[in-house]
Formats: structure tokens, sequence, C-alpha cells
């Protein structure tokens, strides 16, 4: 169905959901635009005699993707990953990848985000393409980028509400006291505030009076 939405197959005559759901000979008759296929199909797969792949990733996947030749520079491996995958960690980048993206990634990863017309977020965790703020309405998806970094208390809110979820989910109880429904995690406020101490000394930069009044953040 996906092939077909992006213009690869094109329905001729049935639905593809008859192959998929398995009727036995349905009458499906698919339309093949080769010339797209070749962007989606993985290059440097090892082939046999025959141009078919060497190693059948339905039976061994492993072996399949080992197979697989990885682009030489590092500035193609890391732009790859950055259009391929919500955030790009830099502890999963080798020692080249991180270099490049700490030389070259804001100025070359962010030419070619913006070619997406996207925007580089760059930061020491890592980086991402994100939709620039100007793209969208501030009553759909809020009126500053999440989480916001500044010193202003419209930074250090929503970082720390942020940086907290992960406190909840492995501390708080669904339902307990303090959550705001049955299907919320709650904790108790203590133990929140306990826990923004921590944060705060780590984020030197979060909003001078909130880190010198827990409770009030």
């Amino acid at each position: 169905r996906r092939l077909c939405v992006q213009g690869v197959l094109e329905e001729l005559e049935g639905r593809v959901e008859a192959l998929v759901d398995g009727e036995e000979d349905p009458p499906v008759l698919l339309k093949v635009h080769h010339t797209r296929l070749l962007h989606v199909l993985p290059r440097g797969v090892q082939v046999d005699g025959r141009g078919q792949w060497a190693v059948d990733p339905a039976e061994d996947p492993a072996g399949w993707l080992d197979g697989l030749t990885r682009p030489t520079e590092a500035g193609v491996r890391v732009c790859a990953m950055l259009a391929d995958q919500a955030v790009v960690h830099t502890g999963d980048l080798d020692e080249d990848e991180l270099r490049w993206l700490s030389d070259k990634g804001p100025t070359e990863g962010a030419a070619l985000a913006r070619s997406f017309g996207l925007e580089l977020e760059h930061r020491l965790e890592g980086a991402a393409w994100v939709m620039p703020q100007e793209t969208y309405e501030g009553r759909v998806a809020g009126r500053f980028r999440f989480p916001g970094r500044g010193r202003s208390q419209a930074g250090t809110v929503p970082h720390a509400a942020l940086l907290l979820i992960d406190s909840f989910v492995a501390e708080g109880v669904r339902g307990g006291a303090g959550a705001p429904g049955r299907n919320w995690c709650g904790m108790p406020r203590s133990r929140v505030v306990g826990r923004l101490g921590e944060l705060a000394q780590r984020h030197a930069w979060w909003n001078k009076d909130l880190r010198g009044d827990l409770p009030r953040l």
C-alpha cells in the first residue's frame, strides 16, 4: 500500500490488499514504475550471477544487512540517518561521523535540511531535522519550539517537564496519588521536587529564580 501511495506501484485492476490478505489467485494487475523503484531499493546489495540478491533477507536478515555497502563518506552516512530517523544520537555514531557532525554538520547538514524545507537542530546529545517554527500555526503546535532553550521561564518549564517524563514512567504509579487521571502516572510532590533538584544541578542555564525555588517549578 505504501508503494502505491508513493507512486511506485499503480493499481490497474483490483486492489493490492487482495494480495496481502492471501486471497487465492486474486484478480489484481499492478504496473511497476521501475525508475521510481530504483529510489526505494537499497544500494550496494550483493548479487549473484543472475543479478538476484545473493542473500534472501527473509531467510537471513542479519546476513543481508551485513552485505550492504556503507557509503565511505561520513557526511553521506550522517545525512542519510538524519533523513531516515527522527533523532540521530551521538552515541550511535563512529569517530568519523561524530567529527563530521561537529565540524560540518552546522553548515552542510543545515544546508541540506533547508533543501527539504527543514532546519537542523543540533545539541550535545545528537541532532535532528525539524520543521521551522514559522511553518506552523501557534494554535496547532504551540507558541515556541519545544522544549525551548533559554534562561526564561518559557524555556525552563517545558524542558523540565520533558526530562521528568522518564522519572514518572520509572517511579510513578499509574492512576496513583497526584495523577490527573486513571491512565496517567502520579508521583509524590516531594519526589518530583527531588528529581528537579538533580536536574537543576545539570542544567545551569535554567531560569535562576526557578532553580532557587524548586517547589514553584
